[in-house]
């Protein structure tokens, strides 16, 4: 179990590419996605880490942004 309980051995890890992408899923709604971080930045991946993540909410939100733009102009 990581250091703040975000990442747990059944459902919240990258073992598997199912629930890798079921993280990432997770993290770019914005539930958790910071003690996620940190428990992986725990886990000795480095100043990396941050660096990742960081560049992954970016990136997702911009999809966001933009397919939520895409849809109010869609209906005008």
């Amino acid at each position: 179990m990581g250091h703040y309980g975000a990442i747990t051995y059944e459902y919240v890890n990258f073992r598997s590419f199912y629930n890798s992408v079921s993280v990432l899923i997770r993290s770019s709604t914005g539930e958790s996605w910071n003690l996620i971080m940190h428990d992986c930045a725990y886990a000795k991946e480095g100043p990396i880490t941050y660096f990742y993540w960081m560049l992954f909410q970016l990136f997702a939100f911009f999809i966001f942004l933009n397919v939520f733009i895409a849809v109010i102009y869609e209906e005008f």
